[in-house]
């Protein structure tokens, strides 16, 4: 039994583009930004996204729409919970994009399901502040101070020590 229940296929729905806006007369399908999260289709997955969903929104300096963001991503992860078998649980995909002036959450277990949110005070996806990360430098590690003293241990004592683990690692 072991691996064979999860090599099932899957039966996926492709859905149509959703990701337009009109500026005059032209259309454009551009995503401005996008993070998702793979997770496994069993309750703790809610608490997971509620804290993808703080974390991308921290990140897209969006907070403001922490509670409506957030709400729609339960009621989406919760219903594909409620629909998984917990005994073979399925993976589901939560992802997160800005395009044109909506920020839409998609939850796809083999179905994908969404919500398009629109984004504050008419904000459209290319003017949301995406998150800089500089170059950063781990600190150095510290050298070593020079003039320490010499330590009470025995070199003799070392060497025994050293060869009776060294006999002891040699094949029988």
């Amino acid at each position: 039994m072991g691996l064979a229940r999860y090599r099932q296929p899957l039966e996926l729905q492709v859905r149509p583009p959703q990701r337009q806006k009109r500026e005059g007369d032209q259309v454009h399908a551009h995503t401005a930004q996008m993070d998702d999260l793979v997770l496994v289709a069993l309750p703790t997955a809610v608490t997971c996204t509620d804290l993808f969903v703080q974390f991308a929104l921290t990140e897209w300096s969006l907070l403001e729409m922490r509670g409506e963001v957030t709400q729609a991503a339960r009621e989406l992860v919760n219903a594909a919970v409620a629909k998984n078998d917990p005994r073979a649980p399925r993976f589901l995909t939560v992802r997160l994009s800005l395009a044109g002036g909506n920020l839409t959450i998609e939850v796809d277990d083999g179905q994908i399901n969404w919500r398009e949110l629109p984004l504050p005070g008419g904000l459209s996806a290319e003017a949301v502040q995406l998150p800089r990360r500089g170059r950063q430098r781990k600190p150095a590690l510290p050298e070593p101070p020079v003039d320490e003293a010499p330590s009470d241990v025995d070199p003799d004592v070392i060497r025994r020590v050293f060869a009776a683990l060294s006999r002891s690692v040699e094949p029988e």
